[in-house]
């Protein structure tokens, strides 16, 4: 199958890490990850969530810095058969609460330096995961 053909961006991307496993995806801080790398991370990844709850069509936010901690969260949530609802790392909380709340997001990704604006908002919002 050709990426263009692929139903979903997962597919498309487990596709492209299947025909070049050890290509360069994304170097990051001196760090080499391969499509294999960012395939597998972003399965278990995805596993993950499954395991805590998070079903097809939920709506997960990605409250994180680009990284490649990034990538494997939207991969991740993809792969899930979530919807990503990516923001900026450089929201407010009373940016977060809106954002989450408009959304329906039952789940949020976040680096630990944002972790204390999501405990903020919390009570207010549908959050089950953090």
């Amino acid at each position: 199958m050709k990426p263009s053909q692929a139903q979903t961006i997962s597919a498309a991307f487990s596709e492209v890490a299947g025909r070049q496993p050890g290509k360069l995806a994304i170097s990051y801080l001196g760090t080499a990850f391969s499509y294999r790398d960012l395939d597998e991370l972003s399965g278990r990844f995805a596993a993950g969530l499954a395991g805590r709850g998070v079903r097809p069509g939920a709506r997960v936010v990605i409250y994180m810095p680009n990284s490649a901690q990034w990538a494997v969260a939207w991969l991740g949530v993809l792969k899930a058969g979530a919807v990503a609802v990516p923001i900026s790392p450089i929201y407010t909380p009373h940016d977060l609460a809106y954002i989450a709340g408009d959304t329906g997001a039952s789940a949020i990704i976040c680096a630990d330096r944002n972790y204390g604006y999501v405990v903020k908002v919390m009570d207010k919002l549908g959050i089950k995961l953090v």
